[in-house]
C-alpha cells in the first residue's frame, strides 16, 4: 500500500477530506491532501474486503483480496452527517457504534446527537440533578408496562467526543426548548409556562402543548453542560415554540404567551 499526500479535485474548503483509492495487481495507492481524506480512503478500502473483515475474532481460510478499482470521492457539502435519537429510548451506548458505522459507510463528518425530548432527558447536568434522577426515566413506553430510562454522564459524553474526534467526526448536541420539554418540566415543574402537574416524561410519541417558561435571552445550553464538541459548533439549542400547539388560557392568547 502506498500513501500519497496530494490534493484530489474538490472545492477548496473541502479539499482536505477528498481522497482517491486505486487498487491494482501490483498494489494499492491512496491519495489524499490531509489526514481526514486518508482516513476516509481507508474506510472505503475496508468496504472492499470480504465481510469477514468486520468480525471481532480472528477468521481463517478467507482470501483477503480486493477488486481492481479506482475510487475518487470528495464531499459536495461541508456537513455530511447523521442524527442519533437517544432521547426516546434507553440510554444505550449504541451511539459509539453509530459513529463508527456512519464514518465508515458514508464518510460522514458530523454526528448530530439528539439528547432531550418529551420522552426523556439523556445528559447529566450537575447543577440540575433532577433532570436525570426524574427526567431520564418514564414508567412505560406505548403501554408495555416496563420502565425505560438512563442517561449519559459527563465523563461518558467526553468519551464519545474523543471517540468521534479520532474518526474526524464533530459532535453537535441538540437540546430542545421551550417545546419538547416534558422531561425537563417533570423534573422542575416551576419552570412550566402553564399550570398543571407534569407527572413524568411522556410514555408515548407525539408533540405536547407544554412549554418551558423563559425569556428569549435565556435560550441557551443549560449551565453545567460539558464541552461536547471540538468543532465550530459547541451545541445546538433548538427553539421549538413554533412547533408546539399551545392551548389558550383566560386573559392570555397562545400567541402572546410565546416569546417574541
Amino acid at each position: 500500500m502506498q500513501l500519497c499526500s496530494r490534493s484530489p479535485r474538490a472545492r477548496p474548503q473541502l479539499r482536505m477530506r477528498a481522497m482517491s483509492c486505486r487498487s491494482q495487481k501490483t498494489g494499492i495507492r491512496i491519495t489524499a491532501a490531509g489526514a481526514a481524506g486518508a482516513f476516509y480512503a481507508l474506510q472505503t478500502l475496508f468496504q472492499l474486503l470480504p465481510p469477514e473483515f468486520e468480525h471481532a475474532a480472528p477468521v481463517y481460510g478467507v482470501a483477503w483480496e480486493v477488486p481492481c478499482v479506482r475510487i475518487q470521492d470528495a464531499p459536495r457539502f461541508s456537513w455530511r452527517g447523521c442524527t442519533w435519537m437517544s432521547e426516546g429510548i434507553s440510554s444505550e451506548r449504541n451511539s459509539w457504534k453509530s459513529i463508527s458505522i456512519s464514518s465508515r459507510v458514508t464518510s460522514s463528518n458530523v454526528f448530530h446527537w439528539h439528547l432531550t425530548e418529551d420522552q426523556g432527558w439523556r445528559i447529566e447536568i450537575k447543577k440540575y440533578p433532577k433532570l436525570t434522577t426524574v427526567g431520564s426515566w418514564r414508567k412505560e413506553t406505548m403501554g408495555d408496562g416496563q420502565p425505560h430510562g438512563g442517561f449519559y454522564t459527563q465523563d461518558e459524553i467526553r468519551e464519545v467526543v474523543a471517540y468521534a474526534r479520532n474518526r474526524f467526526v464533530t459532535i453537535v448536541p441538540e437540546i430542545e426548548m421551550p417545546g419538547h420539554s416534558t422531561a425537563a418540566l417533570a423534573s422542575y415543574p416551576e419552570l412550566s409556562l402553564y399550570r398543571g402537574a407534569v407527572r413524568g416524561p411522556d410514555k408515548v410519541a407525539g408533540v405536547r402543548r407544554r412549554l418551558l417558561r423563559r425569556e428569549r435571552k435565556d435560550v441557551r445550553v443549560p449551565p453545567g453542560c460539558p464541552d461536547r464538541s471540538d468543532g465550530p459548533l459547541s451545541g445546538r439549542v433548538r427553539d421549538t415554540s413554533a412547533e408546539t400547539s399551545a392551548p389558550r388560557r383566560a386573559g392570555r392568547s397562545a400567541r402572546s404567551a410565546r416569546p417574541a
